[in-house]
Parts: structure tokens; sequence; C-alpha cells
């Protein structure tokens, strides 16, 4: 026996071999759509693998079906092909898909003209068998075709495995993952605020805030998504996603790059809808607002009487700000930058969103920690421009900022008016750290490495600093966000506290 030319083509079968580089394929393909901005789920990139293999297996075991009937039973009479008489008529006759031969005792390959129709029928054959129809008009007749017969039907209850795992993964990630979740959260969240009976006006915020936050990151909670991460990605990546948020703002562009992505890491975001306030005056809060989308009005207060002492001295110079600035702020605009310089946090304006607001909050604990971060000229700078610049106008009135300095700084304690009988409560707290801090640094003489560890409110150790300094009178905290009516309700109380606090003396035991 020798082959001929018709049997060259057995040495292709040696291509088959490539076949275990499809995973590999699939892995650069999925690589190269990332390139392309075009990002495909693990669900159903294991779905489309699944079906992918599914189709090449069937084609494989539909090659193999031939190749039984062509070289290992090339002198049968009745096998598969023979047998199967779509067109009626005795077995390997004319209408069958081979016919039987009985001068050369053999069949032929494929008695139609074309050998896409026997094709069809043995993938046809293939996809009865493995999907376990099995319509019975086409079986195997021979031993060799039986114990292939049982290959190809273990071989489908495997891939039905994989296939069914597949669509479960898939489903699975559209319901954890997807509008689905998203639509559960917020049913959830309707029936509690339902239970909870909130106002309509606070229901509609809550909506309009998550609506808003899925329509731009289809995430839940990008947090919880970032914070696998080490600290310098999570920076990248949130100076990555809000990249045009912070160079929008004339008075954050001019920072350092590596300053931006710590803002940027810092940003928190809050949505109004139309007609809500986003703070009232009197109110007491520690975050600067960067407007990104929307129009925000600014409402200064005609009683005074809500405000603070130093917001009472100031109110010339806020007035004066908003000749200069306006009082309607758009995209590149900020405001509640006053707690800066503010020890009581008491909102000396009231704001409202006159559409579809998109702010950006930066808290002045997180402004503090990143001033740590920069050199003593940057950090004035940037203090000066938050304070002094709003968008491409600059509103510098530092002659009247410095005489209501000195008028507050000539009363030792800062005084808020109460709600009924006027009594004055004395908030001291932060002026006695601040006053404490200043005359340490006076006293000590320190190295350029020691003073940058200095400068640095957030890496002291108790360790090294004096016990008046880090440790505060009890019953005393820093006020948050609370509205004018609960600050004054919790410092009558911290006076009562104090009011009833014995005075520990110190001195000498005398014996």
């Amino acid at each position: 026996y020798y082959l001929g030319f018709e049997h060259l083509f057995v040495f292709r079968l040696i291509h088959l071999i490539r076949a275990y580089r499809l995973p590999m394929y699939f892995t650069l393909t999925d690589h190269y759509l990332n390139m392309w901005k075009i990002r495909i789920s693990a669900a159903s990139n294991l779905l489309i693998r699944m079906f992918f293999y599914y189709i090449m297996v069937n084609h494989w075991i539909g090659c193999i079906w031939f190749i039984i009937h062509r070289y290992a039973e090339y002198d049968v009479k009745y096998t598969w092909a023979t047998t199967d008489c779509a067109e009626g008529g005795e077995p390997g006759g004319s209408g069958c898909l081979a016919m039987w031969d009985d001068a050369l005792q053999r069949h032929n390959v494929c008695n139609s003209t074309s050998m896409l129709k026997c094709y069809i029928r043995s993938i046809y054959f293939v996809i009865t068998t493995i999907s376990s129809v099995g319509y019975g008009d086409i079986t195997p007749e021979t031993e060799i075709e039986t114990l292939w017969q049982n290959v190809v039907v273990l071989t489908g209850a495997c891939f039905f495995a994989g296939i069914i795992g597949a669509f479960t993964a898939y489903l699975s990630h559209n319901d954890t993952s997807g509008t689905n979740a998203f639509r559960h959260k917020l049913q959830k969240l309707q029936d509690y605020m339902k239970y909870r009976n909130l106002p309509p006006q606070l229901q509609n915020e809550i909506l309009v805030y998550h609506y808003h936050k899925w329509q731009r990151s289809h995430l839940l909670d990008e947090r919880a998504v970032i914070k696998i991460l080490p600290e310098p990605l999570q920076m990248d990546l949130s100076f990555a996603v809000l990249e045009k948020v912070i160079t929008s703002f004339p008075v954050l562009e001019s920072c350092g790059k590596i300053i931006q992505k710590r803002i940027a890491h810092a940003f928190k975001l809050q949505v109004c809808p139309p007609d809500s306030n986003i703070y009232n005056v009197g109110d007491i809060g520690w975050d600067i607002y960067f407007v990104w989308l929307g129009l925000v009005k600014i409402t200064l207060p005609t009683d005074l009487s809500t405000l603070d002492t130093a917001g009472r001295a100031n109110a010339a110079r806020v007035r004066q700000r908003a000749m200069s600035t306006g009082l309607f702020y758009k995209r590149g605009n900020h405001f509640g930058e006053s707690c800066l310089k503010s020890q009581s946090g008491v909102r000396q304006e009231t704001t409202t969103a006159m559409s579809m607001v998109e702010l950006y909050l930066l808290s002045k604990d997180d402004l503090e920690y990143i001033w740590g971060y920069m050199t003593k000229e940057d950090r004035a700078k940037l203090k000066t421009n938050l304070l002094t610049r709003n968008g491409n106008v600059w509103h510098d009135f530092d002659s009247d900022s410095d005489n209501a300095e000195n008028n507050g700084a000539n009363d030792t304690h800062e005084t808020i008016q109460g709600h009924k009988n006027n009594t004055r409560t004395i908030i001291n707290i932060q002026a006695v750290e601040a006053d404490t801090a200043r005359k340490l640094r006076a006293r000590m003489t320190i190295n350029r490495k020691s003073f940058a560890k200095w400068n640095n409110p957030h890496r002291f150790t108790v360790a090294k600093l004096p016990r008046p300094y880090h440790r505060r009178r009890r019953g005393s905290v820093r006020l948050r966000s609370f509205s004018a009516e609960a600050s004054r309700a919790a410092l009558e109380e911290q006076q009562d506290i104090s009011a009833h606090t014995p005075v520990r003396r110190i001195g000498r035991t005398a014996r």
C-alpha cells in the first residue's frame, strides 16, 4: 500500500495541533478590544467562548462522521450515510445521501453534486445527537459508528453543562452589577423611604442622586471598586476620571499634578435637583463646593442675627465680594470657602440650585491633609486663590478682612447668640490649639526635615506634643454639618456640662 496524491491531505491534519492556541487567541482579542475601548464583561466573554467551542466541536464531529464513512467503511453497504434516504427509496439507492455500487462493491462519498448538502446533513446528525433530541431519521449502523456515537453523546453532555454554567454566570452578572441590580436597589430604597414616611422633596433628591450617579459610572459604589487598589493607583484612577473637572477650575488648575491627584481622590459628588437648598444661612459646614454642572444662586441674609460674631463683622466684605462675582455661580466657580477662616463653620449665605446641579465637595480636613504635602509658598498660594478668586474673577478685599480679623481677635472667646435668651457660649478650643502651636514653633529650633514633619498636622505623634495641645477638653467636639437650631442646642448643652464640671486646682501639697 502507498499513499497517492489524493491522500496528501492527511498531512494537513497536523494543523489541528494549533487548536491549543485558541484560549490565547481569545485573551489577545479581549486585550485588543480593551485597547479600542470596547469592554466585554467576563460573563459575556465566557458565554461567547462556550458557543464558539460548541460550534467548532460540532464541525469536527461532523467531519469525523464523513471520515468514518469514506475511509473506515468504504466497502460496507449499510452505513449512516447510505441509510439516510431523505428523498425516499431503498438504502444505498439514488435517493440516499450515499449510493452503493454492486459492481465495485463500495459506495461513493456523496450522492449529491454539492458536498455542502452532505456536510449540512452530517452537522444535523451531530446536533440532534448532542442535544439528545434524536429524531431517528439518521442512526449509526456499524459497531465503529455506535462507538463514535457514544463519544458524541458524552461530549454533548459536557458541553451542555458548560453552556448552562456560562448562562448562569451571565444572568448572575446582570443581576448583581447591571441595570437589574440598580433597579433592585432603587426598589429597596423606595420601600425604605415609604416605610419611614420621608418628605417627598427629600425622596426626590435621593432618587435623583442615584439616577445621576448611575448614568455617570454604571456602578453602585465606586469607592468599593477602587478600594482594593493601593493609594497611588487610587489617586491615578480618580484623576483620570476627574481630570476635566479639576482643570475646569482656575483655582485648582495652577496646582501641581500630584496635588491635583490628591484633590481628585478627596472629591465627593453631590447632585441637587432644581429648586433645592444646598445649605441655608446659619447652618454649620466645613466643605467647599465646586460647581461642575448647573447654576447655583447665592442669597445673602437680611437678618444678621443668624450669623456668628465673625460673620457679622465680615458682612460688608461678603457683600462686596457678591458685587464682584455676582449671585449666580456656574462651572468653574466655587463657594463655601469661608469655612477656611471660620472657627465655628457658620454659613454666611443661602445657596439654592436653580437647575440640575452637580457639585464636588472638598472638606476642610481633607484640604488640610493635602496642604501637608505642599510647600509653604504653594500652600499660601492655594489658600489665597480659594479665598480671593472665584473662576476668572478676583475679589481681593484684604484690608476689610484684616480689620474684621483684628476685631474678632480682641475678644478671646467667640460668641454665638442664643435661640431664646441670647446666652453667650464660649467656643475657644481651636483658638487655644492654634495659639499653643504658634508658641511652640517660636520656642523650638528645628531643622528642615523636622520642620516638614511638624508642619504636616496629620503626622503629629502624641508623644512629641505637649499635653494641652493634643488633648481636648472633655465634652467638646468639632461641630460638623448641622442646622443652626441643632448647633445652638449642642452649644447650650456643652455650656451646661462646663458649668457643672468642678475645677481641678493644681498646686503644691502642704505638708
